[in-house]
């Protein structure tokens, strides 16, 4: 299944790089979600390339858990996320996002790219494709799998904005 986001910032590409090249932005980011339950494995930036591996472990309360999954999701579960991103211009940057849950069969791919629109503006559209090996039931869980993630980028861009609004 595929889904497709887009978000807009305040910010030029090269202050957006700045912001995501940070070390510290991936743990006052989750800090500030909420996520304690995290690990960076990897963390890589030079002027042209941003690399993360990092291990975030979801708690998910059994009543929040859709019937239909519960037999396949566990309470406590582990995804982790593997993105590269490509300075391919000063306005333009390309990236590549897995998101890996523990024990699932279950595969989330994501392509995008941050292009700068004005002075001090730019867009990150994102294109997820999400796929489920379980017959009958796939289509279904791919489903509640997209709204997660839609979920999830709308508080990451949401905290995104206030940190750029705080560090301007």
């Amino acid at each position: 299944m595929k889904a497709s986001f887009q978000q807009d910032y305040p910010a030029s590409v090269e202050k957006l790089w700045q912001v995501f090249g940070d070390p510290e932005y991936p743990h006052k980011k989750y800090r500030a979600l909420g996520i304690s339950a995290y690990e960076v494995h990897q963390f890589d930036v030079s002027g042209t390339r941003i690399s993360l591996d990092m291990t975030r472990t979801l708690s998910i309360p059994p009543d929040k858990i859709p019937a239909l999954v519960q037999r396949f999701l566990h309470p406590e579960q582990a995804l982790r996320y593997v993105s590269s991103w490509n300075r391919i211009t000063p306005e333009h940057a390309d990236f590549v996002l897995e998101i890996i849950p523990h024990g699932l069969p279950i595969h989330v791919r994501a392509t995008g790219a941050l292009r700068q629109t004005g002075s001090n503006r730019s867009t990150m559209a994102l294109e997820f494709d999400v796929k489920v090996n379980i017959p009958l039931l796939g289509g279904k869980i791919e489903a509640i799998a997209i709204q997660q993630i839609e979920k999830s980028f709308r508080s990451d861009h949401a905290y995104t904005l206030q940190y750029l609004a705080e560090n301007s």
